[in-house]
């Protein structure tokens, strides 16, 4: 039933929409009445309260931090790592690789269990798996260290414990935004996911920073830090985290057939279209800055730390102030950071000068922090209520795609053509996701009538 709301909603209104109650007397969300085994799994006992559901919210954002800085420290703290105990760079990009690979997979199959678990038990397992990976990585780093194993054995180690990450890992995210999506209406969604993203985001940036600190301790200290973090994130949201109603019940159908489903798949393709250009222009800046510009190693590093840096805080200034502040629609998320997205491929293209190199790299931070979230809350509004775990575990693994891909377009065009056909693939891929957004049936259904739909809040 949609109705349009009050204008005069009281506060506390508000916030019961953001996070709505999730059960009310004796009914749960599907209408039927409570059963004894709902009970015993800790659903529908009582109703909670508005404090509770903004500390549930705070709860994931504190979370999905301790992720972001253990992904973004590991990716700092490995390289001197491994030159110490004497690994190759094909070793550790192969560590990155696998972990990648596993989480593609793991993270659709997570997001459809949470469909009929629940998201928290689903976010427990995620929360465990990163703890005790970390815990195991750190470890088995030690053991090369102190050459209690050849470092062949040690290595295999390392890639067995980053990929219970990735399989394991994996199922905080999708279930993360399952539950803020089964707890906020159509027109709320891209802010709610954006707010989850921002978290991320914010865990990116403290990651290195925290890594500089920690590692003048010792070089594993860092990760022994955010595996604590992950125990802690673990304990929160096993004792701060309401979850009162079971999740829509959905048809036990292999989570794989909604690939088939031409609801969701051009938004995975766009997902991962999105993840390529990401990650290709990652992996590829250092030394576009060394080649177009001329940097010399010691430079580069030093200057492009600091684009990489401003193009983190533009996204977050995207995510936590534009998205949460305006409201803009999916439509203008999507179709307004695609756009800043191809000027930024221009100006990395046309202009090979340090300070418009950096600018690309703010608006680039800028336009995917608009886009990610515009593009999470259209697929989630693409299905039932009933698939949104399953949607949003398909989406998260599309993110990764673009680390196994990318290795693939470095060697073929950057080291075969030459540094600018990286970006002029990058533009490519942006004009067409560009188009796609204005022509295909599946997203001017979202995007065209669904953007203004106001509906009453979820019973979730």
């Amino acid at each position: 039933m949609n109705n349009t709301p009050d204008n005069k909603t009281s506060k506390e209104t508000k916030e019961d929409t953001v996070f709505p109650v999730e059960a009310t007397g004796q009914i749960n969300v599907t209408g039927g009445p409570v059963t004894d085994d709902a009970v015993q799994e800790g659903f529908l006992q009582s109703p909670t309260t508005p404090q509770e559901r903004r500390r549930g919210l705070q709860v994931l954002f504190a979370s999905l931090i301790a992720v972001g800085m253990g992904q973004s420290l590991v990716f700092t703290i490995l390289p001197p790592l491994a030159r110490e105990i004497g690994m190759h760079e094909w070793q550790v990009s192969s560590i990155f690789a696998l972990s990648a690979f596993c989480w593609v997979f793991s993270s659709a199959y997570w997001g459809d269990k949470s469909d009929h678990w629940g998201r928290k038990k689903a976010m427990l397992i995620g929360t465990a798996g990163y703890t005790v990976s970390m815990f195991l990585f750190a470890g088995s780093i030690k053991v090369a260290q102190l050459a209690l194993l050849p470092l062949s054995v040690a290595f295999a180690l390392m890639i067995g414990t980053r990929a219970i990450f990735g399989v394991f890992g994996s199922s905080t995210n999708p279930a993360a935004n399952a539950y803020v999506a089964d707890r906020t209406t159509p027109g709320e969604r891209a802010a709610g996911l954006g707010l989850l993203g921002a978290a991320f985001g914010v865990g990116g940036i403290l990651g290195p920073g925290v890594a500089g600190a920690f590692s003048a301790i010792d070089l594993l200290a860092p990760i022994y830090f955010v595996a604590f973090l992950g125990l802690c994130s673990f304990l929160a949201i096993l004792k701060l985290l309401p979850e009162r109603t079971r999740p829509t019940p959905r048809a036990r159908t292999p989570f794989w057939t909604l690939l088939n489903d031409r609801r969701v798949l051009p938004f995975v393709l766009f997902g991962m279209g999105l993840s390529v250009v990401q990650s290709t222009t990652v992996q590829t800046i250092t030394f576009y800055f060394m080649d177009r510009i001329g940097f010399s190693p010691k430079e580069a590093a030093q200057f492009v730390a600091v684009a990489f840096m401003a193009s983190a805080l533009a996204a977050l200034f995207s995510q936590l102030f534009v998205v949460q502040r305006f409201g803009l629609s999916t439509r203008a998320l999507m179709r307004g950071g695609t756009a800043v997205g191809i000027l930024t491929y221009v100006l990395f293209i046309f202009i090979p000068e340090y300070s418009v190199l950096t600018l690309a790299m703010v608006l680039q931070g800028f336009a995917f922090g608009m886009i990610r979230p515009g593009h999470s809350a259209a697929a989630s509004l693409a299905v039932a209520s009933e698939e949104q775990g399953a949607v949003a575990g398909l989406l998260g693994g599309t993110g990764a795609v673009g680390h196994i891909i990318a290795p693939v377009i470095v060697a073929v065009f950057y080291q075969g053509v030459g540094p600018q056909s990286v970006y002029w693939l990058c533009l490519g891929l942006m004009l067409l996701l560009l188009v796609t957004l204005y022509v295909h049936p599946a997203f001017k259904v979202i995007l065209e009538h669904r953007h203004r739909e106001v509906v009453d809040r979820p019973e979730a």
